[in-house]
């Protein structure tokens, strides 16, 4: 079966073409040509759209629960979303050129591509009908606690599928009940699985489910000498989950009030995300009034060298501790913290000017931007940073339980997630400490890391 993928500038797959193979015989010479008519085009991580029409899926904190098979509703789809450069045709023949040009050089062979028109028979089609169809087939997901669907239901509770997995995620039992409308590809830690090659993709790289290892290099293989480079979850599939190779880190200075923030990447590849009440470049005092616990809430992100200078400030002069959330993906923690920072507001002319003639900034004015309000209370670093770990994914829930006797009408105790720094610190140490833990803490290692 012949296939062709292609990729984001982020690394994330955004059109998939496959089709069988031909077996075409002149003078002697046999090759195998790919005849490449069927198309998968991933708008979104919500939105898959192919030949037969387009789905939804719905996620809550990361972990795909329902897919929906829609029929309508593609309301403004021209006007919400800038224009591509190319009309549909010219792109089409642009992207025809490119795949046809990798064949050609990296395998020799020339595929007939063979695609129908997405835009007019899917996109076009579906955004004139109008209201949306109420009667959309919609579908459940029922996971276990690695995220691997174990269940498909319809919407009036019937099974559809029962999946069960061997514990490297090599399929065991794949049922289908009756002739379900829509067989999920969504399988072992709700990561596709590609039917043309068997591998499941995880966003970064494939996982060959049948050999339990990774197609590729572990990118933090040099952490763990004493296991293969292609592992996959340190050989403990049970309990663990991989994302993408990469964890996200949250690093807690604990001077006065202390600080937080989150980083993803490592090396000169590291991102830095730290949201507070900056000012002129500082991490200080409200923007509005020195006394007042609110004001302009400012998203920093800081790469390359200007990120591994502030984590190393945050580590040798703050005494910061560092902690790995290991079930946690990177790129979905770029992703989350990149589209709120593309969608705030730039500083002022006046409060660009503080930041970058700062002695203690870092980056420049152009790494800020002013994203909300501020609130001491239930929107500062450390609700930030909590937020950004579970838009990566992990299933760390980041409540603990504390006294409610102050409060009347609730005895007893409570719920309650930390609310600053020190509070989210204690948190982080006391669950790296459980045998079980997603939390993972590596300040003893970063710090040999930035020294």
């Amino acid at each position: 079966m012949g296939s062709y993928y292609n990729y984001d500038a982020s690394g994330e797959r955004n059109l998939k073409l496959t089709g069988g193979t031909v077996d075409v015989t002149q003078n002697g010479y046999t090759m195998n040509v790919p005849v490449l008519d069927q198309q998968t085009l991933y708008a979104s991580a919500l939105v898959t759209i192919n030949d037969k029409g387009y789905t939804k899926h719905y996620f809550e904190e990361g972990k795909r629960i329902c897919s929906k098979i829609g029929s309508g509703g593609l309301q403004d789809i021209n006007t919400l979303v800038d224009q591509m450069e190319l009309n549909y045709e010219e792109q089409f023949e642009k992207q025809k050129d490119g795949v046809t040009k990798t064949y050609e050089e990296c395998m020799n062979i020339t595929p007939h591509i063979k695609n129908e028109n997405l835009y007019e028979n899917i996109i076009k089609k579906y955004g004139q009908q109008q209201p949306v169809n109420p009667d959309e087939p919609v579908f459940f997901y029922h996971s276990d606690h690695l995220g691997s669907a174990s269940y498909i239901t319809d919407n009036h509770g019937y099974e559809t599928q029962h999946l069960v997995y061997l514990p490297f995620g090599e399929d065991w039992v794949d049922i289908k009940y009756g002739s379900p409308a829509y067989e999920t590809p969504y399988k072992f830690n709700g990561k596709e699985k590609d039917p043309e090659t068997g591998y499941n993709y995880y966003g970064a790289r494939y996982l060959n489910t049948d050999l339990s290892i990774w197609l590729s290099v572990d990118p933090m293989s040099d952490k763990y000498p004493h296991l293969t480079s292609y592992n996959y979850c340190a050989n403990n599939p049970v309990m663990l989950i991989d994302p993408d190779g990469e964890a996200p880190r949250i690093y807690i200075e604990k001077n006065g009030v202390g600080h937080a923030f989150i980083t993803a990447g490592t090396g000169k590849n590291t991102v830095v995300y730290s949201y507070g009440r900056y000012l002129g470049g500082n991490k200080g005092k409200s923007s509005s009034n020195s006394t007042d616990p609110s004001g302009r809430g400012v998203l920093i992100k800081l790469t390359g060298k200007e990120a591994q200078r502030y984590i190393n400030n945050q580590l040798k002069n703050k005494g910061a501790n560092a902690y790995e959330i290991t079930d946690a993906s990177d790129n979905k923690v770029i992703k989350h913290f990149d589209k709120i920072f593309l969608s705030g507001k730039n500083l002022t002319k006046d409060e660009a000017s503080k930041y970058n003639t700062n002695s203690n900034k870092y980056g420049s004015s152009e790494d800020a931007r002013v994203i909300d309000n501020y609130n001491l209370l239930n929107n500062n670093c450390a609700s930030k940073t909590i937020e950004g770990a579970k838009a990566g994914g992990t299933k760390e829930s980041f409540l603990e339980e504390t006294s409610s006797s102050y409060n009347p009408y609730t005895p007893g105790s409570m719920k309650v997630q930390p609310i600053s720094p020190v509070g989210l610190d204690s948190h982080l140490k006391l669950k790296s400490q459980s045998k079980n833990s997603n939390v993972k803490n590596v300040t003893k290692s970063v710090n040999i890391e930035y020294n």
